[in-house]
């Protein structure tokens, strides 16, 4: 189980990388990341802590 969330902690990165690559709209890429985000119920501590800075970052 904990692989699965890995992977698709992973693979949001992914998606927010390439979606900022392409020069996507940052609300549109907020809203894709954060209903993805909700979705990963069982996240451990840092890894939220982690992910919360990632999308931080790309809300400057």
């Amino acid at each position: 189980f904990q692989n699965t969330i890995e992977m698709r902690l992973q693979d949001l990165l992914y998606k927010c990388i390439i979606g900022l690559l392409a020069n996507l709209d940052l609300e549109k890429i907020w809203k894709i990341t954060t209903t993805m985000y909700r979705d990963l119920k069982y996240v451990q501590k840092k890894e939220k802590v982690a992910f919360n800075m990632f999308v931080a970052l790309y809300k400057l």
